[in-house]
């Protein structure tokens, strides 16, 4: 079970480079972005294609509940489907209606005491088996860019 002790967006220097790199995802499809890093100790940081969607993500406290992280504990999958998460919270929900979203996907991954997880949403109806199939190497080319980016500057700051 990951503790959950904090959860605070990325410095506006990381989102910046981080969000240059979505812009280049928006060319394939994808309407929203969202990479979470959570240490062993339980510390998140993220960072948001949409801006409004982070804060209001920060401000009410929803890394404490996450379905997403809930699936990941009970499951330990490298691939969750949006459209399988149990939300008792309703934050996907709150999600795509804030953000449009019709279904989206995270991909996980642990590594050296972290755990991230890259978040893929879409505001048109999308097969995802197929986009994983065809998109395959261009999303975990992504995926390692925004792990490089977010974990360099978490093991910077030792956070």
């Amino acid at each position: 079970m990951f503790n959950r002790i904090s959860s605070c967006e990325l410095p506006k220097e990381i989102q910046a480079k981080l969000h240059i790199f979505f812009e280049d995802l928006k060319n394939i499809g994808i309407s929203y972005l969202g990479h979470g890093v959570v240490n062993n100790k339980g510390n998140h940081t993220g960072y948001f294609s949409n801006n409004d969607w982070g804060k209001s993500y920060i401000s009410n406290r929803y890394f404490f509940n996450e379905p997403i992280l809930q699936n990941f504990e009970q499951n330990h999958a490298n691939l969750i489907l949006w459209s399988g998460v149990k939300d008792s919270n309703s934050i996907a929900q709150i999600r795509n209606q804030f953000i449009n979203l019709v279904s989206g996907m995270t991909i996980c991954k642990e590594e050296a005491g972290y755990h991230t997880f890259f978040n893929i949403g879409f505001t048109t109806d999308v097969n995802l088996a197929d986009f994983c199939f065809y998109k395959r190497d261009l999303l975990l080319a992504y995926f390692n860019i925004f792990n490089n980016y977010h974990l360099s500057w978490r093991k910077e700051k030792e956070c």
